[in-house]
């Protein structure tokens, strides 16, 4: 602990968060530093998403607060993303070159052709560049959100389940795909899912949020990723979670 920076690249730090009069997420605090992968794991409906949205303030917060850089966020920024696991979040009237220029001309970017040709070819979709989303499969389509959102280089990637429609073979590749591109474009990455092996595959840390809306523990994943469920570790660890999420809402 002592050798954790002062500051991260995210913080979210004493979060509540009620609707009506239920308190959604009770006093939630979370970090994400450059390069890393965290996933917050936990049941439907335990506040997860919620978080998310608090993280890339689309959601207020009652208490709180979210800071990038060590600096305080109220307002939505280009320096946090979210993708969705809606595959309709590009524009369907949009080629995939148009889908991931957009942002970047729309914020003047000065490099912006080049620097939208590299994120899609970084993507694996450089070939399809001049197609439109009817024209892509809805593993295709996740892959132009994720190379419009890199584009823009944000310090802050917030993922909510985005993998969760593709069929396992799509998912482990886009899965695959992800922990490349976070080793290249170091974004901070918080990643939302209830698939017990998504996060044992991909995080760096794994951060359960119970059904009482505090979390419930976190794990540190030290082996490189992406990771294969075929080892001892790998399922010493997805038992584990597994225990702990039948517990976690008690």
């Amino acid at each position: 602990m002592g050798n954790e920076p002062l500051t991260h690249a995210l913080d979210a730090v004493g979060i509540w968060k009620s609707y009506g009069e239920e308190a959604v997420l009770r006093g939630v605090s979370l970090h994400v530093d450059s390069g890393e992968i965290v996933c917050l794991l936990g049941p439907s409906g335990c506040g997860k998403s919620t978080l998310a949205r608090i993280c890339t303030s689309l959601l207020d917060v009652d208490r709180g607060e979210v800071r990038v850089n060590g600096r305080a966020v109220r307002q939505p920024d280009a320096g946090r993303i979210m993708i969705f696991q809606e595959q309709d979040q590009i524009f369907p009237w949009k080629t995939v070159r148009g889908n991931v220029e957009f942002p970047l001309k729309r914020r003047r970017y000065a490099n912006w052709k080049p620097t939208a040709e590299q994120a899609i070819a970084d993507v694996g979709l450089a070939a399809a560049a001049g197609k439109y989303p009817y024209q892509l499969s809805g593993g295709m389509r996740q892959r132009v959100a994720l190379a419009r959102a890199l584009a823009l280089r944000p310090a802050v990637l917030v993922m909510d389940e985005p993998f969760a429609h593709l069929d396992a073979s799509l998912r482990r590749d886009l899965q695959d795909l992800l922990c490349t591109l976070v080793t290249e474009y170091r974004p901070a990455v918080l990643f939302v899912t209830h698939d017990i092996n998504e996060a044992v595959r991909l995080a760096d840390r794994i951060a359960l949020l119970g059904g009482n809306g505090v979390f419930a523990g976190e794990y540190r994943v030290e082996a490189p990723r992406p990771r294969e469920s075929t080892t001892r570790e790998f399922r010493r660890l997805a038992a584990t979670l597994l225990a702990q999420l039948a517990t976690a809402g008690e």
